[in-house]
């Protein structure tokens, strides 16, 4: 659904917001996937994830 750079900087806090286009059906879940080895010197972390939308 999204592929891409961070280009986050280390040591700052973002709300990244990606938008997709509306589906035909409902979405119950998302699966997270991040790339822990970008950057060794630094900690990755997810605080939450929010779905929103209309039915």
């Amino acid at each position: 659904m999204w592929a891409g750079k961070d280009n986050t900087q280390p040591n700052y806090t973002v709300n990244f917001i990606a938008t997709f286009p509306k589906t035909a059906y409902l979405v119950k879940s998302v699966k997270v996937v991040i790339d822990p080895n970008h950057n060794m010197g630094t900690y990755e972390e997810i605080d939450a994830v929010q779905l929103h939308g209309v039915k």
